[in-house]
């Protein structure tokens, strides 16, 4: 009852303080947060957006600090190797990775079938941009719990050569490589990148090199043909999490373990992909994609080696109509997305103590193979009632199916998820010109990683129930003046089936059920833009994020958390920032503030808060009608703050040692680049 009555005082104080609204579609323009305002007659999805500009405004390049401009984000990265986002809460409790949120290279799936993400094996200076889906309401995506990421990587409509070189603390280089074709068929866009980073921990050596190839291709007048391939090569030394003495004394020290045992993880990725899409006429169109995936990752760690080989491949397609009928405007969707994955994972002893050398082979442990799928059939319905009220109805359908084998016990097992019926609805209402009301309500669902649906004696866990969730969501929108756009956005998301990770061993945990959580929540949106003097473009924008999270029902063995704070989640987030350019300078100061957040699910340890600013300028020379030349520079975490960047949520001692819950964030460093843009 507490936590209702603090999240209606905090609705009552943002409304009294804070009338102006935007709708939950952010679209971030060139140096700025902005809103794309959407009229009940508009036939659009909701979503959030980020553009190449926004994308490299931090001076690390990453995706770290920029990501977090949209409310409702919180991401923590313990290294450059180790990324988790969380959107409103859910994918906060994942150890080391992003679940519970689907991603898209353009129209190609790269999250694996049961929904673990890598969104820093794409480098930002490669895409045009990203839009976000929060939850579950964008059903042409599958409705999953947390939502969708779509990177945008297509061609450019320009002929273009361009290079960047970048460097910074402790060894950061970084190199890309990109060249843009186009004629009056077809558009291909090429791109390198390498990257290198010493780390300011020890054993955090970071070497990472990707490709990307995306073409489109013009076949009539009806079809059009696109590919996409996209492969990455990394070596990240693994300096893993720390206790809070070591945190606190010496957070650039690694754990001591993976320090001796040299740790690291060392993959490859591939995705590639073929979309056909066909206009038909203005009413109707198609589009079909069949899409390949393989990963080989090898993972020493103190406790063993990690072997994984992954090999997937699926198909998508989408069909669109619209349609006037009794004099209303409306569109219908539906479509099919199919992935079918072979993982075949072997852990072996780590023989590091034997040896002075780091890790080392030796016999294998155990051989685990896996087949998973799944099935998604989804429909939308819009209808434009007038100028003022529009419709939005949808439908998604999901079969998940496993097939594990334990290959050294010749054990296996077969098991399919109940059906998930996943419906949404969505109103719009347009008050006027300038405001705009929106009320949905959706269902989502995620299914468990290979980790969590396994036993403590590596069989496939029939018993885990996939999280489900409804989300009821209402925003209010507004431009009240030329200068001025604003949100007020509030949400409840009600989580049945709660999936938590037990730790059972230094190296293992595994995913039980632990009843609900309730996630309450409100988003504040204000962006002020104005010109001075004809010639300084100066933008304000504001993001804050109220999050009052709690265990609903949870009762773990003899302990109750019921009404306990989300594990993982901080209560408060605020992101402002200021964007400046005048002539041939550009500048950009965004700072992070982020509160504490509990770590374990007692609430017994917390994090401190932490507020961090960064700082990025670009000075743009033109050297000839065709030539621009680009100098850059700044300064990451300025003020050289102390905090806590991500956490291993529930972690436990082992042997009489203390939990290592933190990740370090990095102290202040200096970057720089140079870069060389010919446009022909």
């Amino acid at each position: 009852m507490k936590r209702i009555l603090r999240f209606l005082f905090v609705i009552i104080l943002s409304v009294n303080y804070s009338i102006y609204g935007q709708e939950d579609t952010t679209q971030l323009n060139e140096v700025f947060l902005k809103t794309k305002y959407t009229t009940a007659n508009e036939l659009t999805q909701v979503f959030s957006r980020l553009k190449a500009q926004d994308l490299v405004e931090s001076p690390q390049q990453n995706f770290t600090s920029v990501l977090q401009k949209l409310p409702g984000i919180h991401l923590q990265q313990g290294a450059l190797n180790t990324t988790k986002i969380n959107v409103r809460g859910i994918g906060a409790r994942s150890q080391y990775q992003t679940n519970r949120l689907k991603m898209y290279l353009n129209s190609i799936p790269i999250s694996t079938a049961n929904g673990t993400s890598s969104i820093d094996d794409f480098d930002v200076l490669m895409l045009n941009g990203l839009q976000l889906f929060k939850g579950p309401k964008s059903t042409k995506y599958g409705a999953r719990l947390g939502g969708v990421v779509v990177l945008n990587a297509e061609p450019k409509p320009l002929n273009y050569a361009r290079t960047e070189q970048n460097f910074g603390s402790n060894n950061y280089f970084k190199q890309h490589y990109e060249a843009n074709l186009t004629n009056k068929s077809n558009q291909y866009k090429l791109a390198y990148n390498n990257l290198s980073y010493g780390g300011f921990r020890e054993n955090s050596n970071y070497q990472r090199e990707s490709f990307l190839l995306t073409t489109n291709h013009k076949l009539s007048e009806e079809h059009q043909l696109k590919f996409l391939a996209h492969g990455v090569s990394l070596k990240a030394f693994i300096p893993s999490s720390l206790n809070q003495t070591d945190l606190d004394n010496s957070p650039e020290s690694a754990a001591f373990t993976w320090r001796q045992s040299r740790g690291y993880e060392h993959y490859t990725k591939s995705v590639f992909g073929l979309t056909l899409a066909s206009n038909w006429q203005p009413s109707f169109n198609q589009e079909t994609a069949i899409f390949y995936n393989y990963t080989d990752a090898y993972e020493p760690r103190p406790f063993d080696i990690l072997s994984t080989e992954l090999a997937g491949f699926g198909a998508r397609h989408l069909s669109e109509y619209s349609f006037t009928s009794f004099g209303l405007v409306s569109r219908f969707q539906i479509g099919a997305e199919f992935q079918s994955e072979h993982v075949s994972v072997s852990n072996f002893e780590n023989l590091y103590e034997e040896f002075n050398r780091g890790s080392v082979e030796g016999e294998r442990i155990n051989q685990f193979d896996q087949n998973r799928y799944y099935v998604d059939v989804f429909s939308n319905f819009n209808v434009v009632f007038s100028d003022q009220l529009s419709l939005d109805l949808g439908l998604a359908i999901n079969q998940t199916g496993f097939k594990q084998t334990d290959v050294l016990q010749n054990r296996k097992s077969n098991f399919n998820y109940d059906l998930s019926v996943l419906p949404k609805m969505i109103a719009r209402y347009a008050i006027d010109s300038t405001h705009a009301i929106e009320a949905s309500l959706s269902k989502g669902f995620s299914v468990p990683t290979l980790q969590e649906s396994l036993t403590e004696t590596g069989s496939f866990n029939t018993n885990l129930k996939p999280e489900e969730a409804w989300q009821y969501e209402i925003i209010y929108s507004t431009k009240p003046l030329k200068w001025l756009e604003a949100s007020l956005t509030a949400y409840y998301i009600d989580v049945q089936n709660l999936i938590v990770a037990r730790r059972v061993a230094e190296d293992r945990f595994v995913g039980v059920n632990a009843g609900s959580t309730n996630h309450p929540g409100l988003e504040v949106s204000l962006l002020s833009n104005f010109t001075i003097a004809e010639k300084i473009r100066l933008e304000l924008f504001s993001n804050s994020s109220f999050n009052f999270y709690e265990f609903d029902d949870f009762v773990d063995g003899e302990d109750n958390y019921n009404g306990n704070d989300l594990t993982g989640v901080p209560q408060h987030l605020l992101n402002f920032g200021i964007n400046a350019s005048y002539e041939k300078l550009s500048f950009n100061l965004l700072t992070n503030a982020v509160s504490k957040l509990p770590v374990n699910d007692a609430n017994s340890v917390y994090t401190e808060s932490y507020v961090v600013s960064h700082l990025n300028l670009n000075y743009k020379i033109r050297l000839t009608p065709q030539i621009d030349f680009l100098v850059r520079g700044g300064i990451q975490n300025i003020f050289d703050k102390a905090y806590t960047a991500s956490v291993v949520t529930n972690a436990v001692g082992f042997g009489g040692t203390q939990p290592r819950y933190f990740y370090p964030g990095e102290p202040r460093q200096f970057f720089g680049g140079v870069g060389l843009n010919y446009q022909f």
